[in-house]
């Protein structure tokens, strides 16, 4: 089985569907008008887990032994496309924090986090450690959106933690989704940074299939006084 052509295919698939998709047209529409907001690369990295996830869903059974997939197939055929899409994802955030540092007269550049590898290696061990595939895929699918709207989730504490750091009040913001559950719900609502920048506090948390948003927005961010 050649595992490097089914990445040819799903990296070819992976361009042309992400090629002008709707929600980058929205976000550079918004960059020109200095209005766009975590919310837009929220919203854009549900739009290409939705991208990716449909395309592993057409091509990864071509890569199965058994019904199973392997680690040596998952290695070649999830990590890369995990990455790129990763890294789209991260570059719209960087952008639209460069954007909204200016607008809010904030001399810093973008913190760019890490991609979380090891959450990749957590959903590649997770998948290929089932009895089937087919047994555990939509699990698998969640998991992979959930890990790009997590980066967005990273890129907003870590320029919250930079930025608290320098000495701004800074808040962010934890919206529920139209659809989501009594725990998401409870969640919902605006924090202090300083009471929730432990990695581990709720807010950051996501369960399978989560799309609440986690904003910072430093437009209403006030620098505080030394004593």
């Amino acid at each position: 089985m050649n595992y490097d052509e089914i990445l040819r295919k799903i990296i070819r698939k992976y361009g042309v569907m992400t090629d002008n998709i709707r929600q980058m047209q929205i976000i550079e529409s918004k960059l020109k008008r200095h209005a766009a907001t975590y919310a837009d690369a929220e919203n854009y990295a549900q739009e290409i887990g939705r991208i990716l996830t449909d395309i592993f869903r057409e091509y990864l059974p071509e890569a199965l032994t058994d019904g199973k997939l392997y680690r040596a197939a998952a290695e070649v055929l999830v990590q890369q496309p995990m990455t790129r899409a990763g890294a789209d994802v991260g570059a719209i955030a960087a952008r639209i924090q460069e954007d909204l540092n200016r607008e809010a007269g904030i001399g810093m550049n973008a913190i760019t986090p890490e991609l979380n590898q090891d959450q990749i290696d957590g959903i590649i061990t997770g998948i290929c450690n089932t009895e089937t595939f087919a047994g555990n895929e939509e699990q698998f699918l969640d998991q992979v959106e959930n890990f790009l709207e997590g980066h967005v989730d990273d890129f907003v504490r870590e320029n919250a933690d930079f930025q608290s750091d320098a000495g701004l009040t800074v808040f962010v913001q934890r919206i529920a989704d139209g659809k989501c559950c009594k725990w998401c719900s409870a969640l919902a609502g605006v924090y202090p940074y300083e009471d929730v920048r432990n990695r581990n506090n709720d807010v950051w948390r996501r369960h399978n299939n989560c799309h609440c948003q986690i904003i910072y927005d430093p437009r209403g961010s006030k620098r505080r006084r030394v004593k």
